[in-house]
């Protein structure tokens, strides 16, 4: 069995900066969105620890606000597609060219959110990039190994190398992007279409990526309290020696199975 090892980069973290977000300088989208995570909590608090996942999903799917995220609201357009047998979506705003296209990997710990939970994202990446948008849904664990989104993802690569919002046609430059583990899949996918010698990516941009596996660099437990999006989750496991952490999240994974139907609303 392989142990997952990392080099001890723990001198990054001494000494130990200030806080950035003091109150006196957060502005009032902050505050909102803060307001809006803290709800969060509460709501999966209401809930069996067996069906917070499944809460978790269809909160993310209404944008956290209880109001789905549609085309019209966005002011883009956004069109069902499929990737090659990978559900997505193209999201387009005004003016984006077809030959210019980025595959959008979504955020969620590999096990929560969709394209429709992300809307808000690859529409001002559409409208401010001037690019059309692929977002797809790609598998999620618990439900599904690990390995399947992945494959998802390659395969919605492939596919979007030779199709586009208006049909089949080359691109001219070709982006991947991502948020947290979306932001993982993103180097991924990058090394991967080096490896597999396929077109490289004209740029990858990856939002706070999760690029520690281990979970051993000392900021993933010392900054759970100041955390408040993945910090109660972590709470008691964060104090845990990062390997025993690791075999109680995979333990823990299997013991939520949600299965259900996404709605497409455009």
């Amino acid at each position: 069995m392989s142990i997952l090892t990392a080099p001890d980069y723990s001198h990054f973290d001494r000494p130990r900066p200030e806080l950035h977000r003091q109150p006196a300088t957060v502005s009032a989208e902050n505050a909102e969105v803060l307001a809006l995570v803290e709800e969060m909590q509460a709501q999966l608090r209401e809930e069996s620890r067996l069906k917070r996942l499944l809460r978790l999903r269809r909160i993310m799917d209404e944008g956290f606000t209880g109001s789905p995220l549609t085309a019209a609201g966005l002011g883009v357009e956004i069109e069902p597609a499929d990737a090659n047998g990978v559900a997505a979506e193209w999201v387009t705003g005004p003016g984006a060219a077809d030959n210019r296209r980025l595959l959008y990997l979504h955020g969620g710990a590999f096990a929560v959110g969709s394209p429709r939970s992300h809307r808000m994202i690859t529409a001002a990446l559409s409208q401010s990039c001037g690019v059309a948008v692929l977002a797809i849904d790609y598998r999620l664990m618990p439900e599904h190994r690990r390995k399947s989104g992945i494959a998802d993802c390659q395969n919605a690569y492939r596919w979007m190398l030779g199709n586009g919002p208006a049909g089949p046609a080359v691109p001219e430059a070709v982006f991947v992007a991502g948020d947290s583990a979306g932001g993982s899949l993103a180097l991924m996918l990058s090394a991967w279409a080096r490896d597999e010698d396929i077109r490289r990516m004209d740029a990858v941009v990856a939002f706070s990526p999760s690029t520690d596996s281990t979970l051993a660099n000392p900021s993933m437990s010392k900054n759970v309290e100041t955390d408040p999006m993945l910090g109660p989750g972590r709470g008691a496991p964060a104090r845990l020696p990062p390997r025993l952490e690791r075999d109680t999240a995979a333990w823990l994974a299997p013991v939520t199975r949600p299965l259900e139907q996404r709605s497409n609303q455009v």
